[in-house]
C-alpha cells in the first residue's frame, strides 16, 4: 500500500467515524499535538477522535485538502501536509485547521506516527 492509499483509507475511516479501524492504523506511540499542547499514545489519539467524531460532531463530515504528500527515499517515513475542515450537515464549518501527519512504515504497513494540528490565526 502506498502512502496515498493509506491516506485515502484514513479519510474513509474518518468519514465512517470508525474508532476500531483507526486504531489499526495508529502507532502505539503516536504523538498528537494541537495548538501547542501534546499527548502521546494510541489511547490519547482514540479519545480525541471519539470526542470529535462521536461527541462534538456526530452528524458532520470531514473534508481535507493536501498541499503535499512525500515519502522518504527508503520508503519508511512519509508526511501529509494540508488543511481539513469539520462541517455540519447544514454546511456550517465548525472547525478549519492545518494538519501535518507523519507516517512510518512498519512491517510493510503505514502507521500514523504523529499528527500536528494548528488553528489558523483569525484576523
Amino acid at each position: 500500500m502506498s502512502l496515498n492509499e493509506a491516506w485515502d483509507n484514513l479519510m474513509h475511516i474518518a468519514t465512517m467515524k470508525d474508532l476500531e479501524a483507526v486504531s489499526e492504523i495508529v502507532d502505539d506511540d503516536v504523538l498528537l499535538s494541537v495548538d501547542g499542547q501534546a499527548w502521546k499514545g494510541k489511547g490519547s489519539y482514540l479519545a480525541a477522535a471519539k470526542g470529535l467524531w462521536h461527541d462534538h460532531l456526530p452528524d458532520g463530515r470531514f473534508i481535507s485538502e493536501n498541499q503535499r504528500i512525500e515519502v522518504s527515499k527508503d520508503k519508511t517515513l512519509g508526511y501529509v501536509y494540508g488543511t481539513h475542515s469539520f462541517i455540519k450537515d447544514d454546511d456550517t464549518v465548525v472547525e478549519h485547521v492545518h494538519h501535518l501527519y507523519v507516517w512510518k512504515k512498519l512491517d510493510g504497513v503505514w502507521k500514523m506516527a504523529a499528527l500536528h494540528i494548528s488553528h489558523p490565526q483569525k484576523t
